[in-house]
């Protein structure tokens, strides 16, 4: 199975709670809706968390000039709701 785009992104971000990656200004966007896209497709990830009692995550960014930091907050407020 071929991964997708932004999928190695994502996985990172599993991984080690954060990713940054240097990127032209004008595809941040792009990048940014990819990674969200590819957190909210893993379905696995949320069926794991939820199982375990975990809280649920909110995927974060910070933009600094051409670098994006994405990373995973811990929702403390809700629980896994919206598989």
């Amino acid at each position: 199975m071929q991964m997708r785009k932004y999928q190695p992104i994502w996985e990172q971000i599993k991984r080690d709670t954060t990713a940054q990656l240097v990127a032209d200004i004008r595809l941040h966007d792009r990048i940014i809706n990819g990674v969200r896209k590819e957190k909210a497709r893993d379905l696995g990830w949320k069926l794991e968390l939820s199982e375990q009692g975990t809280p649920a995550y909110e995927l974060n960014e910070n933009i600094e000039g051409k670098l994006i930091t994405f990373y995973l907050v811990a929702n403390r407020r809700n629980k896994l709701t919206n598989l």
